[in-house]
């Protein structure tokens, strides 16, 4: 196979980052319904509420979780990619989130800080999935280790 030319990795590198915003935004915007639709069929997550495995259990997941917030935002930045094929790449991202649980706007609260761990496929459509994504929390004030 033919090595990713730097134009082919400009493309794939936006579209993964448009993946990783698109994740953050249904959270925190209520879809999380919607969020499974980001992961490929047999995909494999370990988050700060546990591990799910395809898509019935990452929607119920996502779902529980964010009847647990009230509000919520996500800041990913610090995206390092390895595009090992044109279809498949892995990478890290540097993840804070905010939370507010409880009647009213609230005090925005930064519970937690990590990586998240990603493994992205891109299907038969042309759409970049999750194949696998790992939440490592450095810093968490609502996760007891």
């Amino acid at each position: 196979m033919e090595p990713v030319t730097p134009e082919q990795r400009a493309v794939i590198k936006s579209q993964i980052e448009d993946l990783i915003a698109e994740y953050g935004y249904r959270f925190d915007h209520g879809q999380a319904d919607r969020m499974a639709d980001l992961f490929t069929p047999d995909a494999v997550f370990r988050g700060l509420a546990g591990p799910a495995t395809g898509t019935a259990e990452l929607h119920a997941i996502f779902t529980k979780t964010a009847k647990f917030m009230t509000a919520t935002r996500h800041v990913c930045t610090n995206l390092r990619l390895v595009i090992e094929t044109p279809d498949r790449a892995r990478g890290t991202v540097v993840f804070t989130s905010y939370g507010h649980r409880g009647e009213g706007m609230g005090k925005p609260e930064p519970h937690s800080v990590g990586d998240m761990e990603d493994i992205y496929v891109k299907g038969p459509d042309g759409r970049w999935r999750f194949a696998e994504r790992k939440i490592n929390a450095v810093f968490s004030s609502w996760v007891k280790k």
